[in-house]
């Protein structure tokens, strides 16, 4: 989605009405998603218009059957879901290890 997604923050109804107008300011300005609890349980969240536009944008893609955003968002979140236990270092080495093979193949003209 941004470059730098803002924290999500979690409060009750009862402390979303108290503090409605800081809410409202928080995510206004970029600073936070905060999802509603009722009872501890989620049942609303609070975004940027941003992130709204962003939404809408990805399920029209999807619903269209294209290959645009949605698709590859999807592909790299179930990837992410993948290796989600693996530490990132580890990724990170894995990934400048993959990129040396296909380069020296690259060179060798084997593609």
């Amino acid at each position: 989605m941004n470059p730098h997604q803002p924290e999500i923050e979690t409060i009750e109804a009862s402390e979303a009405e108290t503090t409605w107008t800081h809410v409202i300011q928080r995510v206004a300005n970029g600073r936070g998603r905060i999802v509603i609890e009722q009872d501890g349980v989620p049942v609303v969240a609070i975004v940027p218009v941003e992130d709204l536009r962003w939404l809408a944008q990805r399920e029209a893609t999807a619903a269209a059957g294209g290959s645009g955003p949605a698709r590859a968002d999807d592909a790299l979140l179930s990837t992410q879901a993948a290796f989600r236990d693996v530490p990132d270092p580890e990724i990170e080495i894995e990934i400048a290890r993959g990129l040396t093979a296909v380069r020296e193949r690259a060179r060798n003209g084997q593609w």
